[in-house]
């Protein structure tokens, strides 16, 4: 085989064998229901969460949505509100802002994720997702 060839072939099969990262991560684009449960103070809270997520690479931003509830029952001051998010998904961990004061870090499992939201001067609560079809 003559150098050129070999150089061709070299480059033909290096070529060939580059497949794209984001090709093989699992993505979290997409819509995500789910919920957030803990306590603030001595109630029970629970927070029904909608995220709607776009993924570019390891870059993740969207929207987060969440209707409040305190003692079981959705409170006034608690109306749904809809925040920012910006992060990172690298292999099956979500990293998020959440609006100016939040996080959310959640473990991704195919068509479902868990973990915790943080809240500013709140606990950490437990988190749960699920992609809606």
């Amino acid at each position: 085989m003559t150098r050129l060839s070999a150089i061709w072939v070299g480059f033909m099969l290096a070529g060939g064998l580059a497949i794209p990262a984001t090709g093989l991560e699992p993505g979290v684009a997409g819509t995500w229901v789910g919920n957030a449960t803990g306590i603030a103070g001595s109630r029970p809270v629970s927070q029904d969460v909608t995220m709607v997520l776009a993924q570019k690479g390891p870059d993740v931003t969207g929207t987060l949505s969440t209707a409040f509830q305190a003692g079981g029952r959705i409170t006034e001051a608690g109306r749904k509100t809809t925040v920012r998010v910006k992060g990172t998904a690298v292999g099956d961990e979500l990293l998020l802002s959440v609006g100016p004061n939040g996080r959310l870090q959640a473990t991704v499992r195919g068509e479902s994720m868990s973990g915790s939201l943080e809240r500013a001067n709140n606990p950490p609560l437990a988190f749960t997702a699920t992609r809606a079809k």
